[in-house]
């Protein structure tokens, strides 16, 4: 969609030379509104002070640049405490993080594993989990993942 791939561009322009990065754009309808929501976050976490200061930026820049013809209600938000990690560059920028790691098949009678990101490289990941109340460190393969997201420990 072009209006998104203008959204992505825009903020990026806004937040390029910050600790921010861009996680998501959505542009929907919802109960007759339109709902522009971009998705930011930073390895420290996002506050409400961050969204509103990014706000008043992307508002500022769209009211500017005056490409989106309908009204909307503009939202900054944080992804999530648990979001899916999409691609290799958010799971390596979340090394050191408690995870939870679905696999398509079984690996030691095991298709879940909650655990902490210990190495990310290009063939897979090393979570390092509990089993039997003993910490253990296992080696996985991206073709092996089915789902791989945050995860708060309890």
């Amino acid at each position: 969609m072009e209006i998104i791939e203008k959204i992505k561009k825009l903020t990026y322009e806004i937040i390029k030379d910050t600790t921010y990065y861009l996680y998501d754009v959505e542009y929907t309808k919802e109960n007759e509104e339109n709902f522009l929501r971009i998705y930011i976050d930073k390895d420290s976490g996002i506050t409400i002070d961050d969204c509103v200061s990014l706000t008043e930026k992307v508002a500022s820049k769209l009211d500017e640049e005056d490409f989106i013809k309908e009204r909307y209600y503009l939202e900054i938000c944080s992804p999530g405490a648990e979001r899916t990690l999409r691609n290799l560059e958010e799971i390596k920028r979340s090394k050191g993080k408690y995870v939870l790691v679905k696999t398509y098949e079984k690996i030691n009678g095991i298709k879940e594993f909650l655990g902490y990101l210990e190495n990310v490289n290009d063939i897979g990941v090393t979570i390092n989990y509990k089993y039997k109340n003993k910490w253990q460190d296992l080696k996985i393969e991206y073709k092996k993942i089915s789902k791989i997201r945050l995860a708060i420990k309890i």
